[in-house]
């Protein structure tokens, strides 16, 4: 015999644990799509010299079915009354509910240059603007709004939109010509290093403060209503006013607020990797000692994280942590035989 819910359950036995309103389930649709993704691309590529490559093309990616969970009692309308006599199950407590709903999609543009190893040096550089929009990061995650899926539909948040990355390594001649010593001291170094330079990753502005009344959710929670322009510009950004605070207040109680997902940006990030190396024979050609530096963050460019994105907290709008750490460096010695 069929038990629907939204009419609760028999009486007696397990059933009384069942018929309590604190009781948890999880719904997964037994008819449900297989998770897929699109892909297409176009490139084209020129040489102009005989060791260099250079490319330019579009990528995009669009995936469809993909998991993500939302709250299964979530009252549908905001409102004063008591969310259980809202709620689609009141019979039942809390729990999550499986959506085939995370779609997503990327598109982007890349330029690139390669260049073989000539005369010791080799390069790779490439430079990709883009733009990732879906409902949620990564498979099941939550989203905010059972009834409106929509309401988290946004940039993700590995939304870079510029990203600029170089690899090099060169190779230091053995200055043959040069006496023994100064060849054993200054010549077949091998230098290497990857600079990163992108743009800032997204941040969602949020209000701890505002009242829905809907029960338990899940995603970002509760948003700001958006009264104004809440990006400043280069010159007025400060890490201690990211973005324009006032352009921000909270909803109307029973009230969902307007602000999108991720409709914000914090710092950028610049950074250099480097390494050193150099191997010396010793005694016998098979016998050789390798030195090798390496410093992560070798500029000690400071890369401040994003800022604090609560409407209802003391620092909201400030930035107070760091995106990468300081520099750092290690050195290794290696004996071969």
């Amino acid at each position: 015999t069929p038990v629907k819910l939204t009419d609760g359950f028999p009486s007696g036995g397990i059933w009384n644990v069942l018929a309590s309103p604190s009781f948890g389930a999880y719904y997964g649709p037994l008819d449900r799509g297989t998770p897929y993704a699109q892909k297409y691309s176009a490139t084209i590529e020129w040489s102009p010299l005989k060791n260099t490559a250079v490319s330019a093309g579009y990528v995009g990616q669009t995936t469809f079915n993909f998991p993500t969970l939302a709250s299964g009692n979530q009252a549908q309308v905001p409102a004063a009354t008591p969310v259980i006599s809202r709620q689609p199950y009141p019979n039942v407590g809390f729990f999550w509910m499986y959506l085939t709903a995370a779609d997503s999609n990327y598109n982007a543009m890349s330029i690139s240059v390669k260049q073989r190893y000539t005369h010791g040096f080799s390069l790779q550089s490439s430079f990709t603007w883009s733009k990732a929009l879906g409902y949620d990061t990564g498979t099941d995650q939550t989203l905010t709004n059972r009834w409106d899926l929509n309401y988290d539909y946004g940039p993700v948040d590995y939304d870079i939109r510029q990203r600029w990355l170089t690899s090099f390594i060169y190779q230091e001649p053995k200055f043959s010509s040069l006496p023994a010593i100064a060849r054993w001291t200054l010549g077949d170094w091998s230098f290497s290093g990857i600079l990163t330079l992108q743009s800032g990753s997204p941040f969602t502005v949020t209000a701890s403060g505002a009242v829905t009344n809907t029960g338990s959710g899940g995603g970002t929670g509760n948003r700001p209503d958006v009264v104004g322009n809440a990006t400043l510009s280069s010159g007025e950004r400060t890490v201690n006013r990211w973005f324009n605070t006032s352009a921000f207040k909270l909803p109307a109680s029973y009230t969902w607020g307007n602000a999108g997902k991720n409709i914000l940006y914090g710092p950028g990030l610049t950074n250099l990797d480097f390494a050193l190396q150099k191997s010396f024979v010793v005694f016998r050609e098979n016998h050789r000692v390798t030195f090798r530096m390496e410093a992560t963050n070798l500029t000690n460019h400071v890369n401040p994280g994003n800022p604090a994105a609560n409407l209802s907290g003391a620092n909201f709008g400030v930035i107070t942590g760091l995106k990468s750490g300081p520099r750092q460096m290690q050195a290794a010695l290696r004996y071969d035989f």
